[in-house]
């Protein structure tokens, strides 16, 4: 018999069981009962065993303004996508707000009926995101999740805070004076917001007229946030300009959006500072410069959301401002730069959500890869509507190093390294792993050596667990007169020029082992370290910096990081503190990939004023197209690096202007 005769048999067997079973069950009349469905709880996305009170992000079933595409009964599209512009003031965004309001409103009352207490929204937003922001503990966050119209709860993140040649190597000058493209951009007409730890007012980066070049910023619609007297922030103490044209505070810590950390005015001044002439007092040596954006004719508005670490409903409600403003002026902001840390998540992080909506009213968003590599999967910010940015070194360094050693056996050729510093010696070198401090591990100088450890000797201390600076601080309060930082393995190559408290050289992993072994055996050991000098050497460039984080993406498929961009080093405003001005420019060099994000908001705004047409997604591909891939490194220096260190390369963007094809994609997708 053949199988197909087989099978007819088959199936002729069970269809007749089946209408069988049917008239065996079949009831003289049909009748219905009903049953009670239970809806299915909306995800909640928080750390394993979280406890008590925290601030819960609980969005809401409808699109936000920004992503709406109509679907609700009577109520028109307000998206750009759909609705041909994103206009807030418009009819139907006034309807659909409302209507998201009543929603939002609605959900406060039933969370405070379920949880039989008073419930108040700490935040309400309605153009980026569709959500409130309620204190919950996590036994509540459930009752909440079964309430009609939520869509996830988030337990609050509390995110942390992750140039004078630096822009030449991008390739920036080329665009600056025309000789890339033809016409001569420096990011005119562009406006980035940066989202960080507020601004200096009073530094020259953000002055208008430009201190150096005297560029005069033409006149923004307004002035916004604590500039605007027409805003709830309004405060008369402080004075925007037409370079400065506003700046917000969304943290309920802060008093004011000026600088409490330094970190916003450095990320700010990387992108989009003016030519400012700058002067670093460091504590053993002058040094001078003259630093700039990457983009140094764009106009800049702070928003203050970290203090000593970033709320994430804070950061929401920037967002939401963001995307509220480019509703009123059409095109008002066209950069997002975000150095600061974030989830692997895309979809089911409002925060990354958020960015979509921003995106879709024509924003570029530049974050961080983050500060956590080597390792694998470290990557922060994989969402493909925004640009990861990873880290790595530039042409430019202060070089100083260990020379002219003797004693002991086999003295050790001269070595290279980094800091900026006097000089010092020649002097008796020794190893801090052979003194006490009270720590397990003295070799590493986590804690002060007690006064009167050493008397001038250079001390040579292992990198890790605490900030580079502070062994030195540690070193010094033993009585040594000089510090040499030697790196681990994990760090490889990849070191820091630093201004030390004390002279010093930070070497990478070959030369510490060969130091080390040498210092191990005999007496008399001796050493020296040269006086930094500036150095601009394309061979110093693009080695990817060890904390650098790295991909792979193992949330979904695509490749992390985007793009690599200097970012140890790097030299940029900082903060001074106070709001009057007190007469001090403060500069200071500061290494991570929140160095690197705003290189790479920066040649995004040059590329937005060269092709004002261009979209975020055709501004994304045109970097990431574009972008060097031959000849950077991994953090030992040596061995080429892959997608997983660089993703497309490092940027360059005078390729990038000349771009001959970009690539579009919608919101939708």
């Amino acid at each position: 018999m053949s199988k197909k005769s087989i099978l007819a048999i088959v199936l002729i067997a069970l269809v007749s069981l089946f209408a069988a079973t049917v008239s065996a069950s079949q009831p003289s009349e049909m009748s219905f009962q009903p049953v009670a469905v239970e809806r299915v709880p909306a995800p909640i996305v928080q750390d394993k065993g979280a406890t008590g009170v925290a601030n819960y992000i609980v969005q809401l079933n409808d699109a936000p303004l920004a992503l709406y595409n109509g679907g609700v009964a009577g109520l028109a599209a307000t998206s750009a996508e759909a609705a041909g512009t994103f206009d807030i003031k418009s009819a139907a965004a006034v309807a659909y707000r409302a209507h998201l309001i009543d929603a939002q409103n609605s959900l406060v009352s039933a969370a405070a009926a379920a949880l039989g207490r008073n419930v108040t929204a700490g935040a309400q937003y309605q153009y980026a995101l569709n959500a409130v922001v309620l204190a919950l503990t996590p036994e509540e966050a459930a009752s909440v999740a079964t309430l009609n119209g939520v869509k996830l709860l988030f337990r609050e993140r509390i995110e942390q805070m992750v140039t004078d040649s630096s822009p030449e190597w991008i390739g920036a000058n080329n665009v600056w004076d025309g000789s890339a493209t033809g016409t001569p951009s420096l990011g005119e007409g562009t406006v980035i917001a940066v989202l960080d730890s507020g601004i200096n007012f009073d530094h020259p980066s953000f002055a208008d007229p430009g201190p150096v070049d005297g560029y005069d910023f033409p006149a923004p619609p307004q002035y916004f946030g604590v500039c605007d007297p027409g805003d709830p922030q309004y405060n008369p103490a402080y004075t925007c300009n037409d370079k400065l044209i506003g700046a917000y505070s969304f943290v309920s810590e802060a008093v004011t959006p000026e600088d409490s950390d330094g970190h916003g005015s450095h990320t700010a001044s990387t992108a989009a500072g003016n030519f400012a002439d700058a002067l670093l007092e460091a504590p053993t040596i002058i040094v001078e410069a003259q630093v700039k954006g990457v983009a140094p004719h764009a106009h800049v508005m702070a928003m203050d959301v970290c203090v000593d670490s970033c709320p994430g409903a804070s950061i929401l409600s920037a967002i939401d401002k963001v995307v509220e403003l480019n509703g009123i002026y059409p095109g008002l902001i066209d950069t997002i730069n975000f150095s600061i840390s974030g989830s692997p998540l895309a979809w089911g992080d409002p925060t990354e959500e958020a960015f979509l909506a921003a995106t879709a009213t024509g924003v570029f968003v530049s974050a961080s890869a983050g500060n956590s590599g080597p390792g694998p999967s470290t990557a922060a910010h994989r969402s493909p509507w925004l640009t990861s940015v990873a880290a790595a070194t530039q042409a430019r360094t202060y070089e100083t190093g260990i020379v002219n050693m003797s004693g002991g056996t086999n003295p050790p050729a001269d070595m290279v390294g980094r800091a900026i510093t006097a000089g010092y010696g020649p002097e008796m070198i020794v190893y801090a792993g052979d003194y006490d401090n009270g720590d397990p591990d003295p070799e590493q100088c986590l804690n002060p050596f007690p006064p009167g450890t050493w008397s001038g000797e250079i001390v040579v201390c292992d990198r890790g667990s605490i900030a580079r600076v502070d062994k030195g601080a540690n070193v010094l309060a033993g009585g040594a007169g000089g510090f040499v930082l030697a790196n681990a393995a994990s760090n490889g190559e990849s070191t820091n020029a630093d201004p030390h408290f004390l002279p010093a050289a930070h070497i990478g992993y070959a030369d510490a082992q060969v130091l080390e072994a040498w210092l191990a055996g005999g007496s008399g050991h001796m050493a020296t370290i040269p006086e930094a000098t500036r150095t601009v050497n394309p061979a110093n460039g693009d080695n990817t910096a060890g904390f650098s984080s790295r991909g792979p993406n193992d949330t979904f498929d695509t490749i992390i990081p985007d793009i690599m961009g200097p970012g140890v080093d790097i030299y940029a405003a900082v903060a001074d503190g106070v709001l009057p001005p007190d007469g001090v420019d403060e500069f200071d060099f500061l290494s991570g990939t929140s160095m690197s994000s705003p290189h790479d908001a920066g040649v995004s705004l040059l590329l937005k004023s060269l092709h004002p047409d261009w979209s975020p997604p055709q501004i994304q591909s045109a970097i990431m197209t574009t972008a060097v891939y031959v000849g950077p490194t991994k953090e030992d220096n040596v061995t080429p690096a892959d997608p997983f260190d660089m993703g497309a390369g490092r940027m360059q963007v005078d390729w990038a202007a000349q771009a001959g094809l970009v690539l579009d994609e919608s919101i939708s997708n």
